[in-house]
């Protein structure tokens, strides 16, 4: 009977070692996790920003091109304008 308890004591102090590294395991991939996790957002964050910039700067190129498109009309129109004007000019002369 002692023989058989003594067994039962070092199988349970066995499985509750067993249990206690399965613990730490766990206790240390869930830091690994969590340290993954927060990289992970850094990254999303530099992401983030890093597309807002980009919008900012493809809006800025927007409405850059919008004014030199306007810019570009308004040369055309004048470039026109001279061109009858001087076209004129030359008939009455």
């Amino acid at each position: 009977m002692h023989l058989e308890h003594a067994n039962i004591k070092f199988s349970a102090e066995s499985k509750l070692a067993e249990a206690n590294a399965l613990v730490v395991s766990i206790e240390k991939k869930s830091l690994e996790v969590e340290a993954k996790l927060r990289s992970a957002d850094a990254k999303l964050a530099e992401i983030s920003r890093k597309s807002s910039e980009i919008d900012r700067k493809s809006h800025d190129l927007e409405s850059q091109e919008a004014l030199l498109r306007r810019d570009r009309l308004s040369l055309i129109a004048e470039q026109e304008a001279h061109e009858s004007t001087l076209s004129k000019q030359r008939e009455d002369l």
